[in-house]
């Protein structure tokens, strides 16, 4: 059974939890939701893989194909008779091999150690913490932060010119800053669903929440636009470790 992390939006930041599933979940779950609450609309991406063009020269190669579908969900906060039990992590010291034989593949510039993850375009470098920086959360260890960390910053990095060449932005407040860390969020999301990777998310993440709204009304197909561009890159950079 699968409860979707989120972020909440401003009208539903009124929640403690960022834990939601469907009413369907929920019952499955245990849980009965409160008479009276209204359900939230999300837009839900999965991956599957397909096998190549019969015309093309890699017709036996595996292709990644995506697919959104809308759901209506509800939030933890609001059901009744459900208890949230502890996740299982392995160690939290180890690696994780398939992410990491991910990054290495990809052959991107990452300078470890620094004060802040963030992907700097002139350089075409990755700046990014050491894992030892890192600090776990009731749902995810610090190696899983890492790496979800790494891998929104690697979507980053297939914007560059030389790749995908997306626009980056030139401020925090700017509107086209803010789509591409929606890019990069939703890439990052997909990456981690691929590579078995929790991805909880950041305190910082909320800082984004207020622009991300001003995006998404102003231009109402903002987020099926970020998601398109999310979906280039991780096949990019899937096709970058095949």
């Amino acid at each position: 059974m699968n409860i979707v992390t989120l972020w909440a939006t401003a009208e539903e930041r009124r929640f403690t939890s960022n834990l939601w599933a469907t009413y369907k979940q929920w019952c499955d779950l245990g849980a009965q939701v409160q008479k009276g609450q209204r359900a939230t609309p999300i837009v839900f991406t999965s991956v599957r893989k397909v096998e190549g063009n019969e015309t093309s020269d890699d017709k036996h190669k595996q292709r990644r194909k995506f697919q959104s579908r809308w759901y209506s969900v509800f939030n933890a906060d609001q059901v009744d008779d459900w208890n949230r039990s502890t996740p299982a992590h392995g160690p939290e010291a180890s690696l994780m091999p398939s992410a990491e034989k991910f990054v290495e593949m990809a052959g991107a510039r990452v300078k470890y150690g620094a004060p802040r993850a963030c992907y700097r375009p002139l350089d075409d470098v990755i700046d990014c913490p050491s894992l030892e920086q890192f600090t776990g959360s009731a749902t995810s260890t610090p190696v899983e932060a890492f790496y979800a960390t790494l891998l929104h910053e690697h979507v980053h990095w297939t914007g560059h010119a030389s790749r995908l060449n997306r626009e980056f932005g030139k401020c925090f407040a700017d509107e086209v800053y803010a789509q591409e860390e929606l890019v990069a969020e939703l890439g990052a999301a997909f990456l981690c669903a691929d590579l078995d990777v929790t991805n909880h998310p950041r305190p910082d993440h909320a800082a984004y929440v207020s622009t991300w709204l001003k995006v998404m009304k102003a231009q109402p197909l903002a987020l099926f636009f970020a998601a398109s561009k999310a979906e280039r890159a991780v096949t990019y950079l899937h096709d970058l470790d095949e």
